[in-house]
């Protein structure tokens, strides 16, 4: 009997990165929807089940924490990011630990697809990001990120219409993905670590500031 360990196989074709913002909560929640759809379409026979990673999607569970996304990120083939002005910047150190993971694995495996889908969602100032980022073909989809983005309407088809259109190149790059190493995980974790103490650090800072918006309220 061989004592081999099974061959690692990824949890997930695609990791969903972005930054967090209520007012565009439906358009993310769209995105996520139909790309997890057309994603299934072209790879449903490999992933079982054929789930993208959305972070709210997994997070009510009580196991949200650096390991957790360190395992989500090192167990998906690619990424697809949902770039806006503030995505890559000392505002949002976890997307920043994010699509660095990806950018080190891309250069460290050598792989010749790109493992990074960047998706411009509003117009800014994107000189922060990393210059490899800025040169991969990019979707634009500013004119659709709407905060009261709905399905079954105009815009929600054209939404559909984009994504279904990008949707075999990602599907190709998953398919020659470099194969999975069980180093990404604690690397993964390594960097998402810092990040997610700066992260509870705001989302306290905020909590605070809102309670104390709500005590000059008469």
């Amino acid at each position: 009997m061989s004592d081999e360990a099974p061959a690692l196989r990824y949890r997930f074709p695609v990791f969903l990165s972005y930054r967090r913002n209520d007012y565009f909560d439906s358009f993310f929640q769209r995105v996520h929807f139909h790309l997890e759809g057309q994603i299934t379409q072209h790879l449903g026979g490999e992933f079982n089940p054929c789930e993208v990673f959305r972070d709210v999607k997994y997070n009510g569970t009580g196991s949200e924490s650096p390991f957790h996304f360190a395992q989500a990120l090192a167990g998906s083939a690619v990424m697809v990011a949902l770039i806006a002005p503030l995505y890559y910047g000392p505002e949002s150190p976890w997307t920043v630990a994010e699509i660095d993971h990806m950018r080190w694995r891309s250069g460290s495996t050598k792989c010749a697809t790109p493992l990074i889908f960047p998706i411009l969602m509003t117009d800014g100032d994107l000189s922060l990001l990393p210059e490899d980022v800025r040169k991969i073909l990019w979707t634009d989809l500013g004119s659709l990120a709407d905060g009261n983005l709905k399905q079954n309407t105009r815009d929600d088809a054209e939404l559909r219409s984009k994504i279904r259109g990008l949707a075999p190149r990602i599907a190709q790059a998953v398919k020659s993905a470099p194969a999975p190493d069980r180093t990404w995980s604690d690397r993964a974790e390594a960097t998402l670590g810092p990040a997610w103490q700066h992260r509870d650090a705001s989302s306290t800072s905020r909590q605070q500031e809102l309670l104390r918006l709500g005590d000059r309220v008469p």
